[in-house]
């Protein structure tokens, strides 16, 4: 392989990372003066002219460059004036072919010929002042046949335009790559090794707006995407969280459900509306569990800051909705199996319900005792490494719920403390839950294929030693984080 080979793509690039700072020359001015005489030239150049006037002010503007003088001026703007890279009044750089991209917090990306085959490219970080060269690509690559070339690597359906500009560099030790995205940042991401013997190698890239894998082809320099991971770029989830306190700063806060239908809660629980339509509300407690009555019907009402859930006398689902759009991603078809499930008077309490959000259908260990030990395993349902990920945590409610017969909830045991591990047997962690029917989120933060949750420990119950667990619903890696931010008052908009 040659030492260094590289190529431009239109949004992606390769490079290997050099800072260089060219030191101040000429005589010291007046940094006020000369700064007022660089944006009077720049005004000049703006004018439109004839064809006769602009040669003439071609030829003015090239005797200013000779006789311009540059002062050191570390804390200067960057800016680019004919083929000079400049920070306020010093001169750092000449460039030949000189070409800018500004992004939007104003830092730059430069690009020009610093001698007859040396191509490079620098980064001016407006914030810090400072001018990194990123790398210097040379006429080698124009011969060798170990590159990644823009018509054989498959790398142009990355939703990268608006997003960022990707570079990289190729090397006799490997592949590095780096991101410099359009909100103006520059870092390097990831990097990847391999020696003359690897046929395929396995690489994965991390951008603004989700991470990729990808199966290169070091023989024909080909490469194929296995999987693509989006994530939330830390301006959606700002604005998230700011749009999730917004909704449940309001009176009355409104749920959204998967298939569209609309539930708005006064706080007070005084008035509720339905799809459009509204109507006065009581609420009342039976057996500890929150109840609401309207239009004639009465509902168990299991809620969270972010998620609502009314069960009908019957035990059918009313409504299942959520503060944001993130609901409608949640899958409830897991392959869920436990070490013991009670069967008693023809009734099979299995591990399955708890796909099912309806009442009276929890799983019942199967122990005499309380099940401490017992555990469920779940897997699931979304894919690894692809849309918002694998599952990161779950949506759990505790205890035996039932909207008909309230009471089971304290007859029965619930799950105090429980253990969660991999499909490995490693533990991620242990959380302890509330004694609530209302929804909880627990949340590992690493993707799982398949996890395990063992009872640890349990709130006994009044009635019966079975311990209970109702209902699950998987969360994905990247927006579990969504469905756990609790409400504050002092949120500072």
């Amino acid at each position: 392989m040659k030492k260094t080979a590289f190529i431009l793509f239109t949004v992606c690039c390769m490079f290997g990372v050099v800072s260089c700072n060219k030191s101040a020359q000429g005589e010291a001015v007046d940094v006020e003066v000369e700064r007022a005489a660089a944006q009077e030239r720049r005004a000049q150049r703006q004018v439109q002219v004839s064809t006769t006037q602009q040669n003439e002010q071609v030829s003015v503007s090239q005797k200013e460059t000779e006789k311009r003088v540059s002062v050191p001026d570390p804390t200067g703007q960057f800016e680019l004036i004919d083929g000079e890279v400049w920070r306020g009044t010093e001169l750092l750089l000449k460039l030949t072919d000189a070409s800018e991209i500004t992004f939007l917090n104003d830092n730059h990306l430069y690009s020009g010929y610093e001698s007859w085959n040396k191509l490079n490219y620098y980064f001016a970080n407006e914030q810090t002042h400072e001018l990194t060269r990123l790398f210097e690509e040379t006429n080698e690559y124009h011969a060798s046949e170990q590159i990644i070339h823009c018509q054989t690597y498959a790398f142009g359906h990355c939703r990268l335009p608006d997003k960022s500009i990707c570079v990289f560099q190729v090397s006799q030790d490997g592949v590095i790559e780096h991101s410099v995205s359009f909100n103006g940042y520059f870092e390097d991401q990831a990097s990847l090794t391999y020696d003359s013997y690897a046929k395929k190698i396995e690489w994965k890239s991390i951008f603004i707006d989700g991470e990729q894998k990808w199966i290169i082809d070091t023989e024909n320099w080909t490469a194929k995407m296995t999987a693509s991971l989006y994530s939330m770029d830390p301006k959606e989830a700002i604005s998230t969280e700011m749009f999730i306190q917004k909704e449940l700063s309001k009176d009355p806060i409104t749920y959204t459900s998967s298939e569209g239908r609309s539930l708005s809660l006064k706080k007070d629980l005084s008035e509720i509306t339905v799809d459009g339509v509204s109507y006065p509300c009581v609420a009342t407690e039976e057996s500890g569990m929150q109840f609401i009555s309207f239009g004639g019907k009465k509902y168990l009402a299991l809620r969270s800051d972010a998620m609502c859930l009314l069960i009908s006398q019957d035990e059918s689902v009313f409504f299942c909705g959520y503060l944001t759009n993130y609901g409608k991603e949640l899958s409830s078809s897991s392959v869920i199996k436990a070490s013991s499930e009670l069967s008693e008077k023809g009734v099979s309490y299995a591990a399955s319900n708890l796909n099912n959000l309806a009442g009276k259908t929890p799983w019942v260990e199967g122990k005499a005792d309380t099940g401490i030990g017992e555990s469920i395993t779940i897997t699931s349902p979304y894919e690894l490494d692809a849309g918002y990920g694998a599952m990161s945590g779950l949506i759990i409610f505790n205890g035996y719920i039932s909207a008909s017969n309230p009471a089971l909830y304290k007859a029965n045991a619930r799950i105090k403390k429980i253990q969660v591990c991999n499909q490995n047997g490693t533990s991620l962690r242990e959380f302890t839950l509330e004694d609530t029917p209302n929804p909880q989120v627990i949340i590992w933060n690493k993707q799982t294929e398949e996890v395990t949750l063992k009872i640890v420990s349990v709130y006994e119950g009044d009635k019966y030693t079975d311990t209970c667990l109702s209902a699950l619903l998987p969360l994905q890696y990247i927006s579990a984080w969504v469905f756990d931010v609790k409400y504050d008052p002092d949120y500072r908009f």
